[in-house]
């Protein structure tokens, strides 16, 4: 690697991080402001904000990195311009678009990692920070409106529960349906214990007149007929969005799709969005290093960065508030999901080509 590729490299390497962690230490100090009673009610472990925001980290990447990568972009050329240093190196006869190479290579980079937190880290992190919030922020969980769960037993009998508690593994108001005529209510269900036990349990039959009485009352009981396996207790798929992008290719039924003529079904618009959203949002951190280089590059005299800042924060903003509202497009079928998705990318792509083509 040459002097000036390692140089600009690394400044956009360093450049990058700074932004990004400053940026990220600012959300840090809101959120907490926001939480810091339920981290510091009783239960709560002092690692637990810090392994909350790492897993933050993966929620929120995919916003963060090609903003950082776009400001350490503005940052080094614009500072490189000032200084003449661009001016130096294209009298030597390099040209204008080689310059933008160290940059490249780093935006290879930062779409590598969002790739890698689509597939690896953002599923994943998004089922633990559901358990923390389950676990310390009751009153956000509490605001959610759960659906009843139910779960076919080997017995053909049914389970429904409101609640399973990962952590602690046990269910919360459960119905232990043997029959129509004769059940179970169980306050909690400890499922993996040998054998599966009950507290605070009421067993219930239908009387003559066809209503439920009550036969017996247990402070525990156990249900030896009774097995379950830990994907009995799986909670339900994640959204689309949230989903690893091979998960999402795996059960979007392609063959049928190019087959079908007219909407497809709303799970399915859901599921090609959500793929082509996760499978072309990364390409975002090669336009937040073409947009402003440009404009970055001007050997004017009284150059001020001020202005390529102000318009390049404005046009980061207006492509992600248009990706947003395209992918809501393209669930709902308004727009075909690769019209919608697409769209964003090309018409931004044409304006910054033509900028590059003239450098």
């Amino acid at each position: 690697m040459k002097v000036w590729t390692r140089y600009f490299f690394l400044e956009g390497l360093k450049m990058f991080l700074l932004v990004f962690l400053s940026f990220y230490f600012l959300y840090i100090l809101v959120d907490f402001s926001a939480h810091s009673k339920a981290f510091s009610r009783e239960g709560a472990s002092v690692f637990d904000p810090i392994l909350y925001y790492c897993f933050q980290l993966a929620k929120r990447g995919d916003l963060l990195l090609p903003l950082a990568l776009l400001l350490a972009t503005i940052k080094v050329l614009t500072t490189s311009t000032i200084r003449s240093e661009i001016v130096a190196l294209a009298s030597g006869g390099l040209g204008l678009k080689k310059i933008l190479r160290p940059f490249l290579f780093l935006g290879i980079g930062v779409a590598s990692l969002l790739y890698l937190n689509y597939q690896f880290f953002q599923p994943l992190c998004l089922e633990k920070i559901e358990s923390f919030e389950d676990r310390l922020f009751h009153s956000k969980s509490n605001s959610k409106v759960l659906g009843i769960q139910s779960l076919s037993l080997a017995n053909e009998a049914l389970l429904l529960y409101y609640k399973y508690d990962l952590e602690k593994e046990e269910v919360a108001d459960a119905y232990y349906l043997l029959s129509s005529d004769h059940l179970f209510r169980i306050q909690t269900l400890f499922p993996f214990s040998s054998p599966p036990k009950g507290a605070l349990v009421e067993e219930l039959e239908r009387g003559p007149d066809g209503e439920f009485e009550r036969t017996s009352v247990f402070e525990e009981r156990l249900f030896p007929e009774l097995s379950f396996s830990e994907n009995d207790f799986r909670k339900p798929p994640l959204s689309p969005r949230w989903q690893s992008l091979s998960s999402l290719y795996t059960h979007t039924p392609w063959g049928e799709l190019l087959a079908q003529k007219g909407k497809m079904q709303d799970h399915q618009a859901k599921l090609v969005t959500a793929f082509l959203y996760k499978a072309l949002f990364p390409l975002l951190c090669f336009l937040a290093i073409l947009g402003p280089a440009p404009f970055c590059l001007s050997f004017q005299r009284g150059f001020s960065p001020f202005p390529v800042y102000a318009i390049s924060l404005f046009g980061f903003i207006t492509f992600f508030t248009c990706v947003n509202a395209c992918v809501i497009l393209g669930e709902s079928q308004v727009v075909s999901p690769l019209i919608a998705v697409s769209a964003p990318f090309l018409l931004f792509s044409i304006p910054i080509g033509w900028n590059i083509a003239k450098l």
